[in-house]
């Protein structure tokens, strides 16, 4: 967190003065420390709307990441997700796309980002907005972006089913298996073992706990 508030405040700066430099400068340094699993938050805008992006290194394969757009701002959210729930339309706020780490550490891509931060007003051939999701985006996953967000959800709902599975199954809650092979809820035992700590025999007989050895 202390390092994405740096960021933004170099941000910020480079914004106000039109000097990126130093600021990509600490982008690209940022990146190449990331080690596989970490993320970095890394400040970003578009055309002086600000958005957030996440960008996070597998923690399986190092040459593959996640970058996820975050943003509020209703000009920016129709690039977005929606799902219809009507009489609503509701935006996801958070856009994700699996993308090489190669390429999220291509200052080409850092320096087109830049230009679609710190332009505004005029005209032009493609939008900053459309430029950012359709094109930069796109080249981050080499793929068309409908096909990657597609890709991503899919992986998304994968992960989750599997999951849900290993719950069901009791991986990961504590449900151990008897001698018998079945598995039991945590906190239960079966009847010997209660027994057994209860000082009885298996058919519910007290047992020697608590009589002493008369002495000759």
């Amino acid at each position: 967190v202390d390092e994405a508030k740096k960021l933004a405040h170099r941000f910020a700066q480079a914004l106000q003065s039109g000097q990126a430099r130093a600021f990509l400068s600490q982008v690209n340094t940022a990146l190449r420390k990331t080690r596989p699993g970490e993320a970095k938050l890394l400040p970003m805008a578009i055309t002086h709307l600000p958005v957030l992006l996440v960008v996070e290194r597998d923690a399986h394969d190092d040459d593959k990441a996640r970058v996820v757009i975050v943003s509020t701002d209703p000009a920016l959210l129709s690039h977005h997700p929606a799902v219809a729930a009507p009489p609503k339309l509701k935006f996801e706020t958070c856009l994700s796309v699996d993308v090489s780490w190669a390429r999220v550490c291509d200052e080409a891509f850092w320096g087109m980002a830049w230009y679609c931060a710190s332009t505004s007003g005029g005209s032009y051939v493609m939008q900053p907005a459309r430029m950012l999701y359709e094109v930069l985006l796109a080249f981050l996953a080499g793929k068309p972006l409908a096909d990657a967000l597609a890709e991503a959800q899919a992986s998304d709902s994968a992960k989750a089913a599997a999951a849900a599975g290993a719950g069901a199954n009791g991986v990961g809650l504590g449900v151990a298996p008897d001698k018998a092979g079945t598995q039991r809820a945590p906190g239960k035992v079966d009847k010997g073992t209660d027994a057994a700590l209860a000082g009885k025999g298996p058919k519910g007989k007290r047992g020697n706990k608590g009589k002493s050895a008369k002495q000759g």
